[in-house]
């Protein structure tokens, strides 16, 4: 049952995005509901039950126990991510000066989750044809600002034919 509550909660959902305190909520809330079901399940049973210490104190390590084992995959996740292995093929699409310090900052930095694979100045045929060869791709940053609505949705439209997630940056005025 607490499995089922931690699905119900999105706890297994494998957003590489995630934070760990949205997941603190999920985990207090599945963990009260678990609570909830087996006093529920005690009061229609009828069973004599000795220890109420003993259900309070399975709440209790339970939610501790869970919190460390997220704890841990961060952190392994973390490691995995400095030494190459899992990182996330990224194209960056847009113009070089308002992409410089992203760019800088993911292709130096392994443990935000994200290898840089190219940056393109335009989406064009050319672009379009590196991505058919690079079937590896799975994220789009989009940041053009300027007369880019014929690019995106072109860029938008490919990202949906072949499951990649597109990412938009918009400008001041987007």
């Amino acid at each position: 049952i607490w499995i089922l509550l931690f699905a119900f909660m999105g706890m297994y959902r494998p957003d590489p995005n995630r934070k760990l305190s949205k997941d603190v909520s999920g985990i207090l809330f599945a963990s009260f509901a678990n609570l909830g079901v087996v006093a529920i399940y005690l009061l229609f049973t009828l069973q004599q039950f000795d220890s109420r210490f003993l259900i309070l104190m399975t709440f209790v390590f339970g939610i501790i126990f869970v919190f460390i084992g997220r704890i841990l995959l961060k952190g392994m996740k973390s490691i995995l991510y400095r030494n190459g292995i899992g990182l996330r093929n990224v194209i960056f699409v847009g113009e070089k000066k308002v992409l410089h310090d992203l760019y800088n900052t993911l292709d130096s930095e392994p443990r935000f989750g994200y290898r840089v694979v190219k940056c393109f100045e335009s989406y064009t045929k050319k672009e379009q044809d590196f991505l058919e060869k690079n079937t590896q791709i799975e994220e789009i940053i989009f940041a053009k600002t300027k007369d880019n609505d014929e690019q995106a949705l072109a860029l938008i439209e490919y990202c949906n034919e072949h499951h990649i997630i597109f990412k938009y940056l918009a400008d001041l005025f987007s």
